[in-house]
């Protein structure tokens, strides 16, 4: 009985010292909850945050205003923090992301080389907007649920067909590596040993797959998929929401040819990343994608959606930055694509 007595206290000490480890060193763990689950526009509606024109958050030094987080991106010094949550802990980069990942790589030649790749895989409009014709069914309910759509981003992207079981491998691979992410790498190794398994099973079908059909970079192949077809199907289903929620707005679009207007609102309101860390000199500092998209100074009554804006040049591809996403094209052209069948059949 003494025994037991003292492991489990041995127990519950250990516990209380990761716990308070943890929320002394990695504070942010225990509002990521709140910030992207609970309340996704947290930042949006902050006093603290939109009276200031910086704040600290997440360790970085966040800035509010549009001009800002332009001129951030805009720097020549910047580089990319190798870990989004945590950018302190460098070593966390390979714990689910490839070693030549596009985001992370700070040798600037090799960034551009890994950019280009990417550019030159992806399909012009017209070669997508063909896969898209020859593949695309339209759904009993009106919208594709994220298998079928993911199936489908598949297509337009490489020309080749993924099995539904494929889709899901992906899925789960997104769900295990944010319990990954989420957690310190002390942690996470201790904890979550099968999940680092099943990780690493998913990225070696997936890295084999993509070798086999001859790319030279088989990893960052994986992570453009994976990485990106999740905010893709969120920005279909927003527009879908919207348009089924606001008939008015949805006649406003196929009257007055306004896809692509709608389209940039969606971009502009829900951001899929809306914090993108950065170094500068040692010290780390974001670009607020949400608050830059929504300063009145450039975009007057950001909350409500605008379809004759004097301008739509949001922040959410980071498109004044040299690591500005160079995805923008083809998920453009892939909603302008479904939407337009919504308006066609509508």
């Amino acid at each position: 009985m003494k025994i037991l007595k003292i492991l489990f206290f041995s127990i519950l000490s250990t516990l209380i010292v990761l716990v308070g480890y943890t929320a002394i060193n990695y504070p942010h763990l225990f509002i990521l909850q709140e910030l992207f689950i609970d309340k996704p526009q947290t930042y949006f509606f902050d006093e603290k945050y939109r009276s200031s024109s910086e704040f600290e958050h997440m360790k970085t030094t966040n800035y509010v205003s549009y001009a800002d987080n332009v001129n951030l991106m805009e720097r020549n010094s910047t580089k990319k923090c190798p870990f989004f949550y945590t950018p302190d802990e460098p070593d966390n980069r390979g714990v689910f992301l490839a070693d030549n990942h596009i985001l992370f790589e700070n040798n600037e030649e090799l960034h551009q080389s890994l950019r280009q790749y990417v550019i030159d895989f992806i399909p012009d409009s017209s070669e997508m907007f063909s896969r898209l014709n020859a593949k695309y069914q339209q759904p009993q309910t009106g919208t594709l649920d994220q298998v079928d759509f993911e199936k489908l981003a598949y297509f337009a992207l490489f020309g080749k067909d993924l099995t539904s079981k494929e889709v899901e491998m992906i899925m789960d691979y997104r769900v295990l590596s944010r319990k990954v992410a989420m957690l310190p790498q002390f942690l996470s190794k201790v904890l979550l040993g099968s999940t680092f398994k099943e990780i690493d099973e998913i990225k070696l079908y997936f890295e084999k797959k993509f070798e086999d059909e001859g790319h030279t970079y088989p990893q960052l192949v994986f992570e453009v998929f994976w990485f990106n077809q999740a905010p893709l199907y969120n920005y279909y289903t927003n527009l879908e929401y919207t348009l089924n929620e606001d008939p008015e707005l949805l006649s406003d679009v196929k009257q007055n040819s306004k896809i692509s207007e709608l389209i940039e609102e969606i971009f502009r309101l829900y951001p899929a990343v809306r914090v993108i860390p950065y170094e500068i000199d040692g010290k780390y500092y974001s670009a607020n994608i949400s608050l830059a998209n929504i300063d009145s100074t450039v975009f007057p009554e950001p909350f409500t959606i605008d379809l004759n804006r004097e301008t739509y040049d949001h922040l959410t591809f980071a498109s004044p930055s040299k690591r500005g996403c160079v995805g923008k094209v083809f998920s453009k052209n892939m909603l302008t694509f479904l939407i337009n069948k919504k308006i066609t059949q509508s």
